[in-house]
Order: structure tokens, then C-alpha cells, then sequence
């Protein structure tokens, strides 16, 4: 039997003992009865909370529209994030805001390997006060997996090519703007944090890799969220 992988984003309490999960993989989000996993000393107990990377096989049900959890196998429980109580509130953000658009999302296996990167790296290095960027690169990469993507190349006027530095990004153009069309655009954002943003945007995920993040002044940190969070409001309500 060959079982198939996935995190769980929720789960909610089914019945007496029992949990529907929402299970993210790289086929898309797989919903499954857990049962018996509120009880401390069962099988599936250890497998079936929130925050969890697993292996499972499911079984369709004759009684309900649930289909089952019928095995299951930790990978991993990011037990490094779950020690510290900020950091949970930071990464179940990333779990509620994949739950909430992995339906808007094409490309299934794209996103389950942005979150996998991202839920490894955080819990890999979370003594480090720099895992904060991880946020921000998941959620700049989302966009692009949206369909609402970042340009940072050509002018969103005149569509001319150009450099980053010395020029501006307008949100409601949702991309860079030339110094010679600035006038055209009132929302303009301009600072080096734009170069910074760029990179997480841009970069590769092989490559984005903690001996970069670290040595990102985190003076950056406030600006880009900003940013995002402007951005993810204009497109997105969020």
C-alpha cells in the first residue's frame, strides 16, 4: 500500500472522540475522519493534529460523506515551533491563509512545496530572530501562485526595462514604475526594502537558504510586511 504525504492546516472535533482534518498535498486539500484521535493513548493521536507532516491512506465510507483515515505515520510534528508560543501564532497564520486559498490555487504540488519549505526552514531555525523572513517569502510566493504576481522588471507604464534601484513599485499597478512615469502613479513605495523584497520574491527556494535570510538586516522586516499586507488588501481583502 503506498500512502501518500500531507500536512494537516485544521482540523475540528467530530462526535465524541473523533476529528475531520484538512489535509494539504500535493494533489490539493484532502478532508478525512480521524477517529479515535481525541484520545490521548490512541494510534492516531500522535498523526492527527494541526501543524503535522504525515503519511496516510484513506478508504471511502458507506455511512457518511467523510472518507477515512484508515493508517497513518508521523514525519514530522515541527515540535521546535510548537515550544514557542509566538511562533505558533506566526506559523498557524501561514496554515489559516493556505486553508483559505489553496482552492484559488492551479498548481497543487507548487504550493505544497512552498509550505513545506517553509514549515522545514521556520522549524529548523527558529532560535534565530531572522525566521521571521520566512513569513514574508511564503506569502510573496503565493501571490505568484495566485495569479497576482509581483513585476519588478519592466515599467507597469511604459513597459520599458529597468533596474530596480532609483525607481518605484506601485501596488495598484501591482509592479515597478520608471523614474520618468512616476508621475502617473500616486502609490508609489520607493526604499532599498523593495531591493530586499525582489530577492524573496524572485528567488529560488534551493536558494533561499538560511545563511542568506540571516544576514538581512532586520530593520527590513516591519517594511516588507508592510507591503505585503497592503498589497494581499488591495488584491485579496485580506
Amino acid at each position: 500500500m503506498e500512502l501518500r504525504e500531507g500536512i494537516i492546516l485544521k482540523t475540528i472535533k467530530y462526535q465524541e472522540n473523533s476529528k475531520i482534518a484538512y489535509i494539504i498535498t500535493e494533489e490539493g486539500l484532502t478532508t478525512a475522519l480521524i477517529r479515535a484521535s481525541l484520545e490521548f493513548k490512541s494510534k492516531n493521536f500522535a498523526y492527527s493534529q494541526e501543524l503535522t507532516k504525515i503519511e496516510f491512506d484513506i478508504v471511502k465510507s458507506k455511512k457518511n460523506s467523510f472518507d477515512i483515515l484508515s493508517s497513518g505515520r508521523l514525519i514530522d510534528s515541527f515540535l521546535n515551533i510548537k515550544k514557542d508560543y509566538n511562533k505558533l501564532l506566526d506559523v498557524s497564520s501561514i496554515l489559516d491563509l493556505t486553508y483559505k486559498t489553496t482552492e484559488h490555487v492551479t498548481n497543487n504540488k507548487n504550493l505544497y512545496d512552498l509550505l513545506d519549505y517553509y514549515l522545514k526552514s521556520y522549524n529548523e531555525n527558529c532560535n534565530n530572530n531572522s525566521v521571521r523572513f520566512y513569513n514574508l517569502i511564503f506569502r510573496l510566493k503565493l501571490l505568484y501562485l495566485l495569479g497576482l504576481g509581483l513585476n519588478f522588471t519592466r515599467c507597469s507604464v511604459c513597459n520599458c526595462e529597468i533596474e530596480l534601484q532609483n525607481n518605484y513599485f506601485s501596488i495598484d499597478r501591482g509592479g515597478v514604475v520608471c523614474n520618468g512615469c512616476k508621475h502617473y502613479a500616486s502609490d508609489l513605495e520607493h526604499g532599498d526594502f523593495l531591493t530586499i523584497t525582489k530577492i524573496l520574491y524572485l528567488g529560488k527556494l534551493d536558494k533561499l537558504n538560511h545563511n542568506l535570510i540571516s544576514q538581512i538586516p532586520l530593520e527590513y522586516y516591519s517594511e516588507i510586511d508592510e507591503f505585503i499586507k497592503n498589497y494581499y488588501s488591495k488584491y485579496l481583502s485580506i
